[in-house]
């Protein structure tokens, strides 16, 4: 019984390293901000099956950080203009990260215009 106690507080301590390890959690999809709990479970049964043990480590809270991400889709089709007359595009901006973002956009031509 001895070791089984020993066993067990060396599989917990294990999980609750590997949990606690991250210095960031991000989880793709999940909003910035959300909240996630867990814990471990081991659970001891002899050879014949009968449950003799169950312990539980404590809970484990971890916050999701944003993650920033973004995609620009460019019109395809080129377009010709002449002197003087603008030829305006329409730029597809898609935030694919998990929270609220503001982007700033530039872009100065080779032409230096």
């Amino acid at each position: 019984m001895k070791n089984r106690i020993c066993h067990t507080k060396k599989v917990l301590l294990f999980a609750l390293l590997l949990l606690a390890g991250t210095r960031g959690v991000y989880a793709a999809g999940t909003p910035a901000g959300t909240i996630i709990s867990s814990r471990a479970v081991a659970m001891y049964t002899t050879a014949s099956g009968v449950n003799v043990d169950t312990v539980y480590s404590p809970f484990v809270v971890f916050v999701v950080k944003q993650g920033g991400g973004v995609n620009i889709v460019l019109p395809s089709l080129a377009k010709t203009s002449g002197d003087g007359v603008n030829a305006d595009y329409s730029l597809t901006i898609l935030n694919s990260g998990n929270g609220t973002d503001k982007f700033s956009l530039t872009y100065i031509s080779s032409h230096g215009w």
